[in-house]
C-alpha cells in the first residue's frame, strides 16, 4: 500500500477548509475547537488508512471526516440521553456549592474583621462579600445611608491601616 507524498501537516493545511465547510453544514459551530479536533482526528484516520487502489484521497477524506463528526454527534447524543439530571440532583449540587461560599465568606469575613467594631464588620459583610449597596445596608439596619458611609469610611481606614494599603 502506496502513501501519500504529502505530509501530514501540510494535508491538514489543505484540507482545513474541508473540514470547516463540513462543521458548519452539519451546525457545529458552537463547539467549534472541539469538532475541529475530532475533524482533524479523522482526517489523519484517513491519512493512515488510505488505499491509493481504491480511490482518490480527497473523496475518502471527505466521507471520512463526515463520517467521525457525525458519530461524535451520536455520541453526544447518547451521553445527554443517559446522563439527565433532575431537578433535585441540580438542587443538591446548588446546595453543596452554597455551603462551601459560605465557609470561604465566614473564613474571610473573619480574617478582615479582626479590630473592627461590629458595625464595620457589618458594613464588610453586606456591602463587600453580599455585594449590597449602601441605601439596601441602611434599609436592613434600620439607620441612615451617612451612617453606614460613616461605618465603611472608619473600616476601610482600619483595613488599610491593618494591610498597608495607602501607600506607607
Amino acid at each position: 500500500m502506496e502513501k501519500l507524498n504529502q505530509s501530514f501537516e501540510q494535508l491538514a493545511e489543505d484540507f482545513t477548509p474541508l473540514i470547516k465547510k463540513t462543521i458548519v453544514n452539519l451546525h457545529l459551530q458552537n463547539d467549534f475547537d472541539e469538532m475541529f479536533q475530532i475533524g482533524l482526528i479523522a482526517l489523519w484516520k484517513a491519512y493512515q488508512a488510505f488505499n491509493p487502489e481504491k480511490g482518490f484521497f480527497p473523496s475518502f477524506a471527505k466521507s471520512y471526516i463526515h463520517g467521525e463528526l457525525i458519530t461524535a454527534i451520536k455520541k453526544r447524543k447518547r451521553f445527554q440521553d443517559r446522563h439527565l439530571f433532575s431537578e433535585s440532583t441540580i438542587k443538591i449540587q446548588q446546595n453543596v456549592a452554597g455551603e462551601e461560599d459560605c465557609y470561604f465568606k465566614n473564613t474571610l469575613l473573619e480574617e478582615w474583621t479582626n479590630g473592627l467594631t461590629e458595625r464595620e464588620t457589618l458594613w464588610i459583610k453586606f456591602a463587600i462579600i453580599d455585594d449590597e449597596t449602601t441605601q439596601t445596608i441602611a434599609e436592613k439596619e434600620k439607620v441612615s445611608t451617612h451612617t453606614v458611609r460613616s461605618w465603611k469610611k472608619s473600616a476601610i481606614k482600619k483595613l488599610r491601616k491593618k494591610f498597608s494599603l495607602n501607600g506607607n
